[in-house]
């Protein structure tokens, strides 16, 4: 059910063509931003960038929520996809029955649909949200009705393409000082037992008697 509500709303091949190119670029994109997963924020803007760095008109729309879309220009009319890259976990509740459970997993991760397409699909979960909750006695919440999550993705919304809240690449390391050669001192020969004075070497053995006595003749 949930696929083919995803699957509708298409009128030709050249359109069902786009998004199937779209949603494989962006999951590409995705999945080479994969480390960012912990910065919601990061990670999307970093998806978004990506989309354009390869033609797409890609941009990031504020709501009560934050979601990609984009925009194409074709000569006849333009369109517009929302890409939102986890979608599925918008719609994890408490304790589902197995009737919300098999809806949601049919929920692809990645998002890429139009406007009047993701409208029924939102009414469809919001709906199914509501039966699980009431089976259960449990509260339902504002963000689980159809108004609220109408509002997330097709309310007013103001579009950016700011990259700020991107991670700045870290400064390169600073090349170490080269190592300096010590000098080595090398004495002069000058015999046994010397001692240096004056910058030679002098002998410290003393004359024997019999040297002395052969001077003093």
């Amino acid at each position: 059910m949930i696929r083919d509500l995803v699957n509708r709303g298409r009128s030709s091949a050249a359109e069902e063509r786009y998004r199937r190119d779209l949603a494989a670029d962006a999951a590409r994109a995705a999945d080479r931003f994969a480390d960012l997963k912990q910065n919601r924020l990061a990670f999307r803007r970093a998806v978004m960038a990506s989309l354009r760095e390869i033609g797409y008109n890609a941009g990031i729309c504020k709501s009560s929520y934050e979601y990609i879309d984009v925009l194409t220009s074709p000569p006849d009319q333009a369109a517009r996809y929302i890409v939102d890259i986890d979608f599925a976990g918008e719609f994890e509740i408490a304790r589902p029955t197995a009737e919300y459970g098999r809806l949601t997993e049919e929920l692809p991760r990645l998002l890429v649909a139009r406007p009047e397409v993701l409208r029924q699909l939102l009414r469809v979960l919001a709906d199914a949200a509501r039966r699980s909750l009431r089976s259960r006695e449990m509260h339902i919440p504002p963000w689980r009705k159809a108004r609220f999550m109408q509002a997330k993705w097709l309310g007013p919304y103001r579009r950016t393409l700011n990259l700020l809240l991107l991670p700045l690449p870290l400064p390169l390391p600073l090349p170490p000082p080269p190592m300096r050669r010590r000098k080595r001192f090398r004495r002069p020969s000058c015999g046994p037992e010397q001692t240096f004075t004056a910058g030679c070497w002098a002998s410290t053995r003393r004359p024997s008697s019999s040297g002395a006595a052969a001077r003093t003749r």
